[in-house]
């Protein structure tokens, strides 16, 4: 197909692909690849411009025009142009063709892109598991098939291909290139005109929807940002890629089984960031021991109730801390559980803001107790 430098003119309107390419003469694949409004728009007009009823009729097969039938209350229903309505036109379909004059959720995208990881078998989503009183189950959910095939099996491997390539060769070449993992996905940049906002003032939605591992998908990840008027960076790749592959990072690390004998990242320098933690001698002592944070201890820390670790030049130290039930202990460093072990110990009261550590505590250490006194901690 030819991609016409990035702009085609049908209908009276001029179709404009998002990212610059100068690209003509490409494939099929080539052009989902760069994203290309005016590929996805031919194509439409080449098969469908006579019969666009046909093509929302594939929309309804993909399950595009129904809710997702989630244990969610206050679902809308998705928004979608059918000819013969006041909001159809000439131009309506090859503007379909690639996102516009239809609204469904991000959980509807993820749904699809689901589908597609999961050879073809579309599934109904759900939160929860069951619901349990008293060790009793009272109603169970099971994972529920609402279509065995979404396209024919040339067209899912065809599909799959495009989306791998996105990735590979695509408009997401740059975020994937130094993966641990091989992703499949599609970037998205959509003007936004929604009453509060027209086209004119420049207020783009970036997405980024995939799977991964791409030869073994487990997660199916779908990241949608909507940027400020005239935002200098909206790009698909640019705003929503970044934060999708920082999730699949994680749960990469964390979650997704492979062969034992793989090693896909190593520590190769030594950590430079400062830090102090601090805590009960034997949680510090199982960590040391996992980990090996410090080696030179001495008898009086090893023997210790509570202990300080901070790094210093060198390596990683290991100090007393000492507490007594006269004073306000230095909280600093410490976790939520042993700062609050700590304080209700010594009959003060706690009220906690921020998550993490503690930053700051309310009262000095070393103040004199009083019974009952409320202390306040900062955790970051």
């Amino acid at each position: 197909m030819n991609l016409e430098g990035g702009t085609w003119k049908v209908a009276n309107r001029t179709v404009y692909d998002s990212e610059t390419h100068g690209r003509y003469d490409v494939t099929l694949q080539q052009a989902f690849e760069l994203s290309s409004n005016v590929g996805m728009a031919k194509l439409a007009m080449s098969y469908y411009s006579a019969t666009p009823s046909k093509f929302l009729k594939h929309l309804e097969t993909l399950g595009v025009t129904d809710k997702t039938g989630i244990d969610l209350a206050g679902e809308g229903k998705p928004i979608v142009y059918k000819p013969g309505s006041k909001y159809w036109s000439n131009a309506t379909l090859p503007w379909m063709s690639f996102g516009y004059g239809l609204a469904i959720t991000p959980l509807r995208t993820a749904m699809l892109y689901n589908a597609v990881a999961n050879k073809g078998v579309m599934m109904k989503p759900y939160l929860v598991n069951s619901v349990v009183e008293d060790g009793t189950i009272i109603k169970q959910f099971v994972p529920q098939v609402v279509n065995e095939r979404i396209c024919s099996e040339t067209t899912l491997k065809q599909l799959k291909v495009c989306l791998e390539g996105v990735c590979i060769n695509g408009t997401a070449k740059r975020l994937f290139e130094n993966a641990a993992y091989k992703a499949a996905g599609k970037t998205g940049t959509a003007l936004v005109a929604d009453g509060k906002f027209t086209y004119a003032d420049k207020v783009y939605q970036s997405s980024f929807a995939g799977y991964f591992p791409a030869e073994n998908p487990q997660y199916t990840i779908v990241v949608i940002i909507r940027n400020k008027p005239h935002a200098a960076r909206f790009y698909g790749a640019d705003v929503a890629g970044p934060v999708w592959k920082e999730i699949a990072d994680r749960l990469y690390t964390l979650h997704v089984r492979e062969s034992a004998t793989k090693q896909y990242a190593s520590l190769t320098a030594n950590d430079s960031t400062p830090f102090t933690y601090a805590g009960a001698e034997q949680d510090v002592a199982y960590l040391n021991k996992h980990l090996q944070l410090y080696k030179n201890n001495t008898t009086s820390v090893q023997y210790a109730e509570w202990l300080q670790v901070q790094k210093q030049q060198g390596g990683v130290a290991a100090s007393l801390l000492k507490y007594n039930e006269a004073t306000v202990p230095n909280l600093i460093g410490l976790g939520l559980k042993d700062a609050t072990y700590l304080c209700e110990n010594l009959g003060m009261q706690v009220q906690v803001r921020g998550k993490g550590k503690v930053k700051e505590q309310s009262i000095a250490a070393g103040a004199t107790i009083q019974k009952g006194t409320t202390i306040t901690l900062i955790l970051n």
